[in-house]
């Protein structure tokens, strides 16, 4: 099973999430905004494919340790999709 990591997801990239889930990938989704993040857990119908963290992706040390959680229960990573400004994965 593909894991893919989604950056910035409650904007643009919040269809590709559900998208990806659709296809029975995990998707682990990092998002600043709680709410956004919720109903996007909320919309998709495949809840049990997504692995939301929330993060404020600009505290570096605290998304290191969310991808860290997130590659440990979902494997390694085999696509990004990113959206803003993100220093290091």
């Amino acid at each position: 099973m593909v894991h893919v990591l989604v950056v910035g997801v409650t904007g643009m990239l919040a269809d590709v999430s559900k998208w990806h889930a659709k296809r029975f990938h995990k998707v682990s989704i990092i998002a600043r905004d709680q709410l956004k993040l919720q109903k996007i857990e909320t919309e998709s119908s495949h809840k049990n494919k997504l692995y939301p963290l929330y993060v404020d992706y600009k505290n570096l040390s605290l998304l290191d340790e969310q991808i860290l959680s997130a590659i440990a229960v979902n494997g390694h990573i085999q696509q990004k999709l990113l959206l803003g400004f993100v220093q290091t994965l």
